[in-house]
């Protein structure tokens, strides 16, 4: 609250834009281009959406200068309708995404559990603490409700899921057991703590058994294991933009793998991470087919030249993909085979 108290008395009200209302972000819009045929449904639609969101999906169409200066005008042909249809195509996308991902993420929480009680018979491995320390048997005690304002983060976070009373917990009495088990408290980790851990049992040769078929339960390999960790990494950053709403179909992030730089991913590239992933662990999921059905619909959508070469570009361009689409499903899951073996064997 002091900072927030202290940021609002130093900055100046003359540093910030006017506040506009709706009718007049519509006359905005209108005066810089974009081309509306019911100004009723932009009104509702602002309504909904936050104005500066939807400049967001709009700024692909903005023009630049002959020196590659970006002007707040739309190219010609800049649509509502053409805008508001891009805007229902990323929230699709984004919901298609998040599921896919979320499957990966359950998967990898089952395997990190499973195969550390399995191969190394270790239902309370020290290494589960994600501070970096040993997580003792002192720790695990205050998860019963012994010390709790002091306890590891973890185990916090244990203690609410029981107190909310999740079956993973209550299930196995977790109140009055000195030593909580692995598979429950691995049920409170979110992607990031899943990613220290597997980090984590990757330096340690102990657990070497443990990580390599952990990886090759997802289809990797010796070779392409390495990127493993980068991959999830990845996913857990393109889960948390679709889980706080954020623009995603010209979505761009930089990772780096293993022995290289910093490579840039589009959503191209993430779609073909999702799908290798996606076929070894659930060989019945329709998720491709769907993503491939929503991009193909995109192809018959006329865009507006964009960029600074003002070239004429597609959704599925735009996105990462090859400018020839493949028309049929198969030849799609070919080409993000191909697409992932170029990242993996460069």
């Amino acid at each position: 609250m002091q900072v927030g108290v202290f940021f609002i008395e130093r900055v100046k009200m003359e540093d910030f834009k006017n506040p506009t209302t709706t009718a007049e972000q519509i006359n905005i819009l209108q005066s810089r281009g974009l081309i509306l045929k019911d100004i009723a449904e932009l009104e509702c639609f602002l309504n909904l959406v936050n104005y500066y969101r939807l400049g967001s999906y709009l700024f692909p169409f903005r023009i630049y200068t002959n020196k590659n200066e970006l002007t707040d005008k739309f190219k010609e042909g800049t649509s509502f309708s053409l805008v508001k249809r891009i805007y229902n195509f990323d929230e699709e996308l984004k919901l298609l995404l998040f599921r896919a991902i979320t499957t990966i993420e359950i998967t990898l929480r089952r395997h990190i559990a499973h195969y550390l009680c399995l191969y190394k018979n270790e239902s309370q491995p020290v290494i589960l603490n994600t501070n970096g320390t040993n997580m003792l048997k002192e720790v695990y005690k205050k998860f019963a409700g012994r010390q709790k304002d002091k306890a590891n983060p973890v185990i916090k976070r244990c203690a609410k899921y029981n107190e909310c009373g999740e079956r993973f917990c209550t299930a196995c009495d977790i109140d009055t057991i000195e030593i909580p088990p692995l598979w429950a408290v691995i049920e409170t980790f979110d992607m990031g703590d899943l990613c220290n851990l597997y980090t984590k049992l990757t330096y340690t040769k102990k657990y070497r058994e443990v990580t390599e078929q952990i990886v090759s339960s997802f289809g990797l390999n010796q070779q392409t294991s390495p990127y493993f960790k980068a991959i999830i990494d990845h996913l857990r950053l393109i889960r948390n933009k679709c889980a706080h709403n954020e623009l995603i179909w010209v979505s761009k992030t930089y990772q780096k793998f293993s022995g290289k730089g910093k490579s840039t991913i589009t959503i191209a590239k993430t779609i073909s991470f999702i799908f290798q992933f996606i076929q070894v662990i659930d060989r019945n999921s329709s998720w491709l087919k769907d993503i491939h059905s929503l991009i193909s619909e995109t192809t018959s959508w006329k865009l507006p030249r964009i960029g600074h070469n003002n070239n004429q570009q597609s959704v599925h361009t735009l996105m990462g993909f090859d400018k020839n689409w493949p028309k049929t499903y198969d030849d799609f899951a070919i080409s993000l085979n191909n697409e992932f073996l170029k990242i993996v064997n460069p």
